[in-house]
């Protein structure tokens, strides 16, 4: 009997032996299994397959629900899938599991960001750089995240601090161009972008900004230059080519500019601005009834868009469709009672029309806007016959001088639109 048992005990005893490594052999499976497709998923998301990424992760984790480097993986492909909620309490998991780790961190951040909560994004921002103040991705997203907010100089601050770190980092130089550009210092933003394009030649999207930059100095045989290798380099573009037309219109290449604008309408025809400009580059050349169509185009596409109006108000002027000029000119002051151009050009057209009151009331709008303009009035010939009216002479008299703008409108100062686009 005493064998017996022993022979009992003896096989239980191997019994659970064998049971306890078997549950050790399949959580090991279970753990190399969840690790391979760990491996696997993460060379989907490297080749851009973010959803077939998502699913092997998904299992991954059903296995092993305890892999920081699971639910970290997780984060980043849904945070490139743009379900950013999920991601944010994905990688919260993944840093209860280790928190030292600042790739989560980041994760948090980023993903916070994207859903606005900005106050949240910073402070995760703020322990990923603690942890790991070289993380350059962390000064990058911190840049974003200020640049955003419209918080300038943090966002340069940030760039700056990230290229200390990598001074060939072709994003940093990027970003940091872009901020100085729409913080208005143009002249930072253009040896910014030039750095960039140093490293990075090829890209035609570091020139074109270039090409802004310079642009915004009045450099337009620069800004020429750079739209120029942007088409070479990134291939025909309407944007491009509708920069392009305003450096040439700038340098007073009126032909060349007329061409480039049509390039870039026959590649999109709704961007209003190439229409507006266009009309400015066939005024300039004495087309204007050529000119007043293309305006109208601008004003089909974009009814309120003022700088259309006021120079189809300024082309009926110069062909001497008087009425219609000052409809035109008075439909826009309607909208738009500030722009003392237009009023300005109404006074014109009042004068040409012989109305007194009219011209009078029109020219003290616009000298009370920009007192500068009584110098332009005393010298306009479309004035000359009111030049010894008492009330005329009173007006331009009392006009004081105060802020001088850079192009006084006269006979044909038409108003052009100098966005800069294809900046992405």
């Amino acid at each position: 009997m005493d064998s017996q048992l022993l022979v009992i005990l003896a096989l239980a005893a191997a019994a659970g032996i064998a049971m306890t490594s078997l549950r050790y052999g399949y959580r090991r499976f279970r753990k190399g299994r969840a690790g391979r497709l760990v491996s696997r998923a993460k060379m989907l998301s490297d080749l851009g397959a973010h959803e077939a990424a998502e699913r092997l992760l998904g299992t991954a984790l059903r296995l092993r629900p305890d892999s920081f480097e699971g639910w970290n993986l997780m984060g980043w492909t849904l945070l490139r899938l743009g379900r950013h909620d999920r991601a944010a309490g994905v990688f919260a998991e993944a840093i209860r599991l280790d928190a030292t780790r600042d790739s989560a961190w980041l994760g948090k951040a980023s993903a916070l960001r994207r859903l606005n909560q900005n106050e949240a994004s910073m402070s995760a921002l703020e322990e990923t750089l603690r942890r790991n103040p070289l993380q350059t991705a962390a000064w990058h997203e911190k840049g974003v995240a200020h640049l955003e907010d419209s918080r300038f100089e943090e966002a340069i601050a940030a760039w700056e601090a990230a290229l200390k770190i990598d001074p060939g980092d072709v994003t940093a130089w990027n970003f940091l161009a872009d901020a100085h550009y729409l913080s208005a210092r143009f002249d930072e933003a253009a040896n910014a972008y030039e750095k960039a394009s140093q490293l990075a030649p090829e890209n035609a999207n570091l020139w074109r900004c270039k090409g802004h930059a310079l642009a915004a100095l009045q450099q337009a045989d620069g800004a020429l230059g750079c739209y120029e290798w942007a088409l070479v380099l990134g291939g025909d573009d309407a944007a491009t080519w509708y920069n392009k037309g305003n450096a040439l219109l700038q340098l007073d290449r009126k032909r060349e500019a007329l061409e480039a604008f049509d390039r870039s309408l026959g590649l999109d025809s709704d961007l209003y601005q190439a229409w507006n400009n266009r009309g400015n580059a066939l005024s300039s050349l004495g087309r204007d009834g050529e000119a007043v169509r293309s305006y109208e185009k601008a004003l089909a596409l974009c009814p309120d868009y003022f700088k259309a109006l006021h120079n189809v108000g300024l082309s009926l002027f110069k062909l001497r469709r008087f009425a219609e000029a000052r409809g035109r000119l008075q439909e826009l002051l309607s909208r738009h009672p500030d722009e003392h151009e237009s009023w300005y050009a109404l006074s014109r057209t009042m004068s040409a029309l012989g109305e007194r009151e009219e011209m009078l009331f029109g020219l003290a709008r616009a000298l009370e806007k920009c007192p500068d303009l009584a110098d332009a009035a005393r010298q306009d010939q479309v004035f000359h016959e009111w030049g010894s009216d008492p009330d005329f002479r009173r007006l331009v008299r009392l006009a004081q001088p105060g802020h001088r703008p850079p192009s006084p409108p006269g006979d044909d100062e038409f108003l052009s639109d100098g966005e800069n686009f294809g900046s992405d």
